[in-house]
């Protein structure tokens, strides 16, 4: 099984500008409803938030963390909008690749439980995104295993879709093989 997110254009072209806007690492959430067959989960984005620099406890050029009041703000309206969450946030990747970091492992193992918490029978996914390329996971309720996103797809106005995929090399830099490498399970 595996994940692709819908974005219209206008919020992705917001969550790009955003994303890469100065010098430091930025984040945004998408908030999405979720339509799937039985061999792909859906999520199709029908908000964005961009979290402002106030947003952060840390913020550096390779390193966010979230404050409490803004988890707190971005579950609430999750939950409101009754809607599965997304997250995004940007790496200055030189080579263009994009993959979790060893601290975005360890961030989203903390993460996924909060969200699990606070959203019960909702999706989560974390997107990173390079100025070239995206890579991401989805949790779903039902299964402790993330799954791959496939792809993410941009509905332009006139109904035309982008899609853009992780390359194979991304692909198979998955969660499981990013566990693998740090000795765990």
């Amino acid at each position: 099984m595996e994940a692709i997110i819908t974005i219209p254009e206008e919020f992705y072209n917001e969550l790009r500008r955003h994303l890469f806007k100065g010098r430091k690492e930025q984040g945004a959430f998408l908030f999405a409803t979720d339509s799937g067959t039985s061999s792909n989960i859906n999520l199709n984005v029908e908000g964005i938030y961009l979290v402002k620099s106030t947003g952060w406890d840390v913020q550096e050029s390779s390193y966010l963390e979230l404050n409490e009041q803004e988890k707190v703000k971005v579950m609430i309206t999750a939950r409101n909008k009754n809607c599965n969450l997304v997250e995004c946030h940007s790496h200055r990747s030189t080579h263009g690749m994009a993959q979790f970091s060893p601290s975005d492992v360890v961030g989203l193992e903390q993460f996924v439980s909060y969200v699990r918490w606070k959203l019960p029978g909702k999706k989560y996914a974390a997107l990173v995104w390079t100025k070239t390329s995206v890579y991401g996971q989805l949790w779903n309720t039902d299964n402790p295993i993330p799954i791959p996103v496939r792809e993410v797809r941009i509905i332009k106005k006139d109904g035309r879709c982008k899609i853009v995929k992780p390359s194979i090399r991304e692909r198979l830099f998955s969660w499981s093989a990013t566990l693998f490498k740090r000795g765990d399970k």
